[in-house]
């Protein structure tokens, strides 16, 4: 697999204005791909890309919303992004149409794919032919086959500091070919902020800074799919009950499963970093309420996700 020099314009590779798209190091990994085994007809996306009003507590920015087979998802536009839900080894064609006053990307965050087609305008795999940015108006054809299962995540890869926080990110689930995510029991959370800036604006969970209370049932499996996406830094999440800090065990790292040396039961804390994804499973014995707190220290900002458990 090889990723092109880049050949983008100034405007692209500037990296005080346009962040993830400036600094970015091509690596060339030798010998033979890996086939990924292919299965059914490619599924035919369309994620649109669009501005967003003020609105729940949130300033006015932009949102991703999912087509297929003519069905819109979801029906208002949301922050985060609806959950893009995949098949382990089936094509996928998501056609990215951008309806911004400004160009944008989209890039599939730990997913192996080609670079061409992986978001980071001015880089590819392809000779001369580049990922361009997507002006305006216009569209791209993204097309790969996820080869493994686990939780990643979607996002923009260009003028970061003021799309990411604007709301241009989602969960991305591949699953196991003939499972269906579940997502009572594989609750997705996305750390993210609502400022253009490294303090300005508050913690959100799932886009929001007061998120609507977790169900769960005793004696349950719940796998927790942790996703940071907060731009300038990450944040610590916490697992608590009413005796303290809880334990969790620990599945998967980035969407890769850990091996069995690493997939244990440990103290329920995590720091994650801007762009780390994090899976523990944890299984409730007694009913009370839980929470699941995330928490910034140097800036002492803090939000929590209310878990009930009956």
């Amino acid at each position: 697999m090889t990723v092109a020099n880049a050949l983008a314009d100034k405007f692209t590779m500037e990296h005080n204005g346009n962040h993830m798209a400036g600094m970015v190091l091509g690596i060339t990994v030798t010998g033979n791909r890996p086939t990924v085994a292919a299965h059914g007809r490619p599924r035919r996306i369309r994620l649109w890309v669009r501005e967003r009003p003020a609105a729940k507590g949130l300033p006015a920015g932009f949102s991703y919303q999912v087509e297929e087979k003519h069905r819109l998802s979801p029906k208002d536009l949301t922050v985060p992004g609806p959950p893009l839900v995949l098949e382990r080894g089936r094509p996928v064609e998501i056609t990215i149409v951008n309806q911004l006053h400004k160009s944008t990307t989209v890039h599939w965050h730990s997913v192996e794919l080609e670079s061409y087609y992986d978001g980071v305008a001015g880089w590819g795999a392809r000779g001369k032919e580049v990922t361009p940015e997507i002006q305006p108006g216009e569209s791209f054809r993204v097309r790969f086959t996820p080869p493994r299962s686990g939780t990643f995540m979607y996002h923009t890869h260009l003028n970061d500091e003021e799309q990411l926080p604007g709301g241009l990110y989602g969960p991305l689930i591949v699953v196991e070919p003939g499972r269906k995510f579940d997502p009572v029991h594989e609750p997705i959370v996305i750390l993210s902020r609502a400022g253009p800036g490294p303090i300005e604006g508050p913690l959100l969970l799932n886009g929001s800074s007061d998120p609507p209370t977790l169900h769960w049932r005793i004696g349950d499996r719940y796998r927790l799919r942790l996703i940071s996406i907060a731009a300038f830094d990450g944040g610590t999440f916490s697992l608590l009950g009413r005796v303290g800090q809880l334990q969790w065990r620990a599945i998967a790292k980035d969407g890769a499963d850990l091996p069995p040396a690493q997939a244990v039961m440990q103290d329920a804390r995590q720091l994650a970093l801007a762009g780390e994804i994090y899976d523990f499973e944890y299984q409730p014995t007694v009913a009370g309420t839980l929470q699941l707190q995330v928490s910034i220290g140097i800036l002492k900002m803090k939000v929590t996700q209310q878990i009930e458990v009956q």
